[in-house]
């Protein structure tokens, strides 16, 4: 089975750009990318940050973006997320009790559970003993199924200060316990970070993606302050079976970037583009 992980979309409402780029257009590119290479996903893992400021036009120009999508399109909230908002634009997601987006999507290599770290007016995240006792009701009705898990928030340090100090501040020693208490828990997709990241955590594989809009700098230590850059976005592709899980991490380039044969003596001894023997009939997109 395969599964395509976006995560931190940023999308605003037309005309209004985000950090001189314009996010309706850097996820049309990533989707055309996502639907051209891997549209026979099994649906899109879409891991929180769908939108800037939790307002209702940026989540219409988010719904409209998705309909191109051949395949399902499975959601989170982060905390640029409004859940008012989102709920009018999107009444089908399947928001739970008291009005959090959690759920469960049932597939034939295991069972994908979606939590909700949003917590209104806080860039970190949160897990309540609300949110847990919906996850520990769900582990314990899938306790002989392999479980892979989606939130925004990271529970761990990734060493980059500025965005460590607002992962998933409150409930995340409860959140190790409860999935290592199950023992089937085979990944663990998250966002907010901006970053291509693969880590281990609780005994756990756990791994982001780089936003499509705008990355955060790979900044190690203790500066506070957020930097962003401008690498190419990206998504991952989940390849699972039989519980193991090979994941690979695609980055978006330009339009206009080529192919090459890296095995052709030509392409390798080449000393520019222009005198490389290129694919161009298989750009990237």
């Amino acid at each position: 089975m395969k599964i395509v992980h976006l995560s931190d979309l940023h999308v605003v409402a037309a005309p209004r750009t985000l950090y001189a780029s314009d996010p309706r257009e850097n996820l049309a590119r990533v989707l055309a990318h996502v639907i051209r290479h891997h549209g026979d996903a099994a649906f899109l893992w879409i891991t929180g940050d769908l939108v800037h400021e939790g307002d209702e036009p940026a989540y219409r120009a988010l719904k409209d973006l998705l309909a191109v999508c051949p395949m399902r399109v499975h959601l989170g909230l982060g905390n640029h997320d409004g859940r008012a908002a989102f709920k009018r634009v999107f009444p089908e997601a399947p928001m739970g009790d008291p009005d959090y987006l959690q759920y469960a999507v049932d597939t034939p290599e295991g069972v994908f559970l979606m939590l909700d770290t949003l917590e209104p007016g806080l860039g970190a995240g949160r897990l309540d003993a609300t949110r847990l006792a919906w996850l520990q009701a769900r582990l314990e009705e899938h306790k002989d199924r392999d479980v892979f898990l989606g939130l925004h928030h990271p529970p761990y340090e990734t060493g980059i200060a500025a965005m460590d100090r607002i992962r998933l501040t409150v409930g995340a020693r409860e959140l190790g316990e409860v999935l290592k208490a199950h023992g089937r828990v085979r990944h663990l997709f998250h966002g907010h970070v901006h970053r291509p990241i693969t880590a281990c955590w609780q005994g756990m594989p756990i791994s982001t993606v780089p936003g499509t809009n705008h990355q955060v700098a790979l900044t190690l230590g203790k500066d506070p302050t957020v930097l962003g850059c401008f690498d190419p976005p990206g998504y991952a592709v989940a390849l699972i079976r039989d519980g193991a899980v090979c994941l690979h991490q695609e980055r978006v380039a330009d339009p206009g970037a080529p192919l090459y044969n890296m095995e052709d003596k030509a392409a390798e001894a080449a000393s520019n583009l222009d005198a490389m023997p290129l694919f161009n009939t298989i750009a990237a997109e």
